[in-house]
């Protein structure tokens, strides 16, 4: 448990530090963002000249990737483990707790993770002038037709992946809904599963249902950030559809009447409203929301399991550095392995560029 909170800590240091390099001497059509990539490029853009921020970018960009499949790859297997060990009766409600919360909080450093990674697995095309052709490849017949680009195979496993993870996930945070969940600690798991019919709500109701609804919104939303598709539906929403609805909803007064201008401050509101929302300060902000209560969820299960193994005299073994706590760890220095290469292997490229040209 603690190399795991190790390699996520990790993963949320290096998510914050490429998301900041990233908004250096950038813009966005977020007003929000932008107002956030000015005030980040004013700071830091003396201190890291454009090329070595790129480099920087692209060498990290390779960490999160290795630690995000890392996590996905974690998280699956802890849910596969977790319910099959629930159906054989061999998980106390306890330990269920324990791989519920971590799979909760690998899922969410996945889905973190994919913020900075979202761009790297869409597949980017040359989109010609006035043209909605975003996924789609160039018309190069004369037609004026384009055929549409073919999803990314393992974009598309990461999507099954993810899927599979959250319905797994939603099982078991259903199942932690459980009126007594709490109070029966020490017992197999699978008695509350059989016992659930009419008993869910109740405090572990209430958090369960707070961490479903947060799932089905943070879920769904990160698999349209992983297609051309779901950005261009995304962009269409704010741009075409919302431009429809204000040409129908704009009461017909003039610009100086109370109707009018109560009706340009309540769009004003909603635009900014949906600017926020979408906006890299308020997901990072949620993000880190969501990691605290993770990390709390996680040490306040683990400490009411650790004072009933007390209780009964049970040993304590989970404190204890064995196999499974190093071989997390070990595994994380690999995609800080292959960033080194990159960066290295790019700064002696250079140098050696340098040297010929100096010669």
């Amino acid at each position: 448990m603690l190399s795991f909170a190790v390699v996520a800590h990790v993963s949320l240091i290096v998510f914050l530090v490429c998301i900041s390099l990233s908004m250096i001497n950038t813009t966005s059509l977020n007003p929000v963002d932008r107002w956030l990539r000015e005030k980040v490029t004013r700071f830091m853009s003396h201190r890291i000249s454009d090329e070595r921020k790129e480099l920087w970018v692209r060498s990290l960009t390779k960490v999160l990737l290795g630690l995000s499949d890392q996590q996905l790859v974690t998280c699956l297997a802890i849910l596969i483990v977790a319910i099959v060990k629930l159906t054989t009766g061999g998980l106390t409600v306890y330990h269920f707790s324990i791989c519920t919360d971590l799979a909760w909080f690998s899922n969410l450093v996945h889905t973190m993770t994919l913020d900075v990674l979202s761009s790297h697995f869409r597949r980017r095309v040359k989109i010609p002038e006035r043209a909605t052709t975003l996924g789609q490849l160039p018309d190069e017949s004369g037609t004026g037709k384009v055929k549409k680009r073919r999803l990314p195979l393992m974009t598309g496993i990461r999507i099954v992946l993810m899927s599979i993870c959250g319905t797994l996930l939603i099982f078991c945070l259903v199942l932690e809904g459980y009126r007594s969940w709490y109070d029966v600690f020490a017992c197999p798991a699978d008695c509350a599963r059989k016992d659930l019919t009419g008993n869910y709500g109740g405090s572990p109701g209430i958090w369960s249902t707070l961490m479903i609804i947060s799932l089905l919104v943070s879920q769904p939303f990160a698999i349209i950030t992983l297609t051309n598709t779901g950005i261009q539906i995304s962009r269409d929403l704010r741009f075409r559809h919302m431009k429809k609805l204000d040409d129908k909803l704009k009461p017909n007064a003039p610009s100086d009447s109370k109707l009018a201008g109560s009706y340009a401050a309540l769009v004003k509101v909603a635009t900014y409203g949906w600017w926020s929302l979408n906006s890299i300060m308020f997901q990072t902000v949620l993000l880190l929301g969501q990691f605290a209560l993770g990390i709390w969820g996680l040490m306040n299960d683990r400490a009411l399991g650790h004072a009933i193994m007390e209780s009964q005299d049970v040993e304590n073994k989970e404190l204890e550095w064995g196999f499974g706590q190093l071989v997390p760890l070990i595994f994380c220095i690999l995609p800080f392995m292959a960033a080194g290469e990159s960066y290295w292997g790019k700064s002696a490229l250079d140098f050696e560029i340098f040297v010929a040209d100096e010669f």
